[in-house]
């Protein structure tokens, strides 16, 4: 189940980190960090919210049922 998207993560990071691995650095590029620190916090909360609205209207849509 979770195979598919690893292998993604995986080509992902060896495509990003692999112009730094061949010139000799050991860091990640300066943007990959600042744009991982800001898509991770925001990603958990679009899909807090998602779930959280789902709920809500499947409640309400039971609500109106009875």
């Amino acid at each position: 189940m979770f195979e598919r998207p690893l292998a993604s993560l995986r080509e992902l990071e060896t495509t990003l980190f692999a112009a730094t691995a061949r010139s000799g650095q050991c860091s990640p590029p300066n943007v990959v960090l600042p744009v991982m620190a800001f898509i991770t916090p925001a990603a958990g909360e679009l899909l807090l919210f998602f779930g959280t609205l789902m709920f809500f209207l499947v409640g309400q849509i039971e609500c109106a049922r009875t």
